[in-house]
C-alpha cells in the first residue's frame, strides 16, 4: 500500500511541476528481459533460506522494467527524477526512485542542490575506494548498466571555471528511525574539490561520520597521448572492521571475530589504464582496472567469512546485523574490459572480474543490435568460476546466467 500511495504521490508532483516548467525533457526506456540460470550445487539465497527456488539448478525468470527520466528547467532552478519500476512473470511489482532532487543557483558558479542525488566522485571506473558517499553498487554490476542510485542530502558546489570545482556535501541518508537525540552526528559529512591542468585531472576529498568514517582522499587522471592513466587513493583512520578466525577442525559455529581498534588505518588504491581506439563509426575500447584494499579478508577468511554468514542468517542473525565487513572482501582484484560499437548497427562488450587471492573470477559478454531505430535486441552471458570452494561470488545465485531481451528508448 505504501508503494502504490508513493508512486501516486510522484505522478501528481511530476504534473504539477509540468506545469509550472518553462523546459520539460523526458528520457526513458521499456525493457523486456528472459533469464535462464543454472548453478552446479542448486539454488541457494544465503540471505533468504526461505526462497522458494532453494535446491534448483535451474529456473527461468522474466520481466519488463520501466525507467524514466524528467527533468524539468524554471530559471535558475531544476528539477530532476529519475523512477524505475519492474513486474516479474509473478506479478511482483518492484520501485525505484533512483533520484529526484530541486537544484538552485542563485549567482554564477554556485550550484545548490537538495534530494536524492550522485555527486561525481573520483577517478575509478569499477572500484572507488576514495568514496563513502554515494552509496554502494552492485559489487558485481561489472559492466555498469544500474549504476544509478543515489543519496539523500545536501551540496554546494562552487565552480567560478570550467578548471575548478569545490563541492561541500550533507548525506543525511540515516536510518531516521534509529537517530540519536545529537541527530548531527548521524549524519556524513563530505568535502571534495578536483583541478584540471591541461591534460592533468586532480582531486581531492574528505569524508567524515562520528565514529563511522574518516576517510581523505586523493587521486588524479592524465591523458597521455590518447592512453587514460587514473589513480583513485584513500586512507581509512577509522576503521572499525570485523575478522573472522576459527581454530583447525572446529566447527563453523566456533568462528571468532575480532573488531579493529579504534583508530587502525587501512590504505586502499586503485590504478587504471583506458585506450580508446575511433575512427569513422566505430570505436574499441581496452581497460584494465587494479585495486589493492588492505582491509580486505585472505583467502582463508574470504572462506570463513562466506560460512560464517551462512550460518549466522539461519542462527543468529542478531550478531550477524552487528559486524562490520570491509568495503570490497578480497585484498587484490583486477578488472579488464575489451569492447566494440559499431556506431547505429551493434556493441559487442566482455568484462571480467578477478579475486586474485583466490583466483576466482566472473566474467560477462554481451552483444546489442541498433539496427531497429528506437530498439534494441541484446544478449548477455554471465559466468564464474571459483577458484576454491568458498568465495564471494558464492553471493550469486547462478553459476551461468544468459540473459535476452529488447530495449525501447523513447
Amino acid at each position: 500500500m505504501k508503494k502504490i500511495a508513493c508512486t501516486a504521490v510522484l505522478f501528481f508532483a511530476l504534473h504539477i511541476v509540468i506545469l509550472l516548467a518553462q523546459e520539460y525533457r523526458l528520457i526513458g526506456d521499456l525493457t523486456f528481459e528472459n533469464t535462464f540460470h543454472w548453478s552446479e550445487t542448486g539454488y541457494k539465497n544465503i540471505l533468504d533460506p526461505s526462497d522458494p527456488l532453494t535446491g534448483f539448478n535451474n529456473w527461468l525468470t522474466s520481466a519488463f522494467i520501466l525507467s524514466t527520466q524528467h527533468r524539468f528547467t524554471m530559471d535558475k532552478t531544476e528539477v530532476f527524477a529519475h523512477y524505475g519500476v519492474s513486474v516479474n512473470k509473478n506479478a511482483e511489482f518492484t520501485q525505484n526512485l533512483y533520484q529526484a532532487y530541486f537544484l538552485f543557483r542563485p549567482v554564477d558558479g554556485l550550484t545548490l542542490c537538495a534530494g536524492k542525488q550522485r555527486l561525481n566522485w573520483g577517478t575509478g571506473y569499477l572500484f572507488s575506494p576514495s568514496d563513502k558517499i554515494n552509496p554502494t553498487d552492485d559489487f558485481f554490476d561489472i559492466s555498469q548498466t544500474g549504476r544509478h542510485g543515489g543519496f539523500t542530502g545536501i551540496t554546494a558546489t562552487y565552480n567560478p571555471s570550467a578548471d575548478f570545482t569545490l563541492t561541500a556535501c550533507l548525506n543525511t541518508n540515516q536510518d531516521f528511525n534509529h537517530l540519536t537525540s545529537n541527530f548531527w552526528t548521524d549524519f556524513r559529512y563530505a568535502v571534495y574539490a578536483s583541478l584540471l591542468l591541461g591534460e592533468l585531472d586532480l582531486f581531492t576529498g574528505f569524508i567524515y561520520q562520528q565514529d563511522e568514517v574518516l576517510r581523505p582522499g586523493f587521486g588524479f587522471s592524465f591523458d597521455l597521448a590518447g592512453i587514460i592513466l587514473n589513480m583513485d587513493a584513500s586512507i581509512e583512520l577509522s576503521n572499525r572492521i570485523y575478522y573472522p578466525d576459527k581454530a583447525v577442525g572446529a566447527p563453523i559455529s566456533a568462528v571468532t571475530w575480532t573488531q579493529q581498534p579504534a583508530g587502525q588505518p587501512y590504505f586502499s588504491v586503485e590504478g587504471g589504464i583506458e585506450k580508446i581506439f575511433s575512427g569513422e563509426g566505430f570505436a574499441i575500447q581496452f581497460l584494465v582496472e587494479y585495486l589493492y584494499n588492505s582491509a580486505g579478508y585472505g583467502a582463508n577468511q574470504t572462506s570463513l567469512f562466506l560460512q560464517s554468514v551462512d550460518y549466522l542468517v539461519n542462527n543468529d542473525p542478531v550478531t550477524l546485523q552487528s559486524l562490520i565487513f570491509p568495503d570490497f572482501t578480497g585484498q587484490h582484484y583486477l578488472v579488464c574490459t575489451a569492447g566494440l560499437e559499431i556506431t547505429g548497427v551493434l556493441s559487442f562488450g566482455n568484462n571480467i572480474l578477478i579475486n586474485i587471492i583466490n583466483a576466482s573470477f566472473l566474467a560477462e559478454h554481451s552483444l546489442t543490435l541498433m539496427i531497429l531505430e528506437g530498439i534494441d535486441l541484446y544478449a548477455r552471458v554471465r559466468w564464474t568460476y571459483k577458484g576454491q570452494a568458498h568465495v564471494e561470488f558464492d553471493f550469486l545465485p547462478a553459476n551461468l546466467s544468459v540473459y535476452a531481451g529488447a530495449v525501447l528508448h523513447f
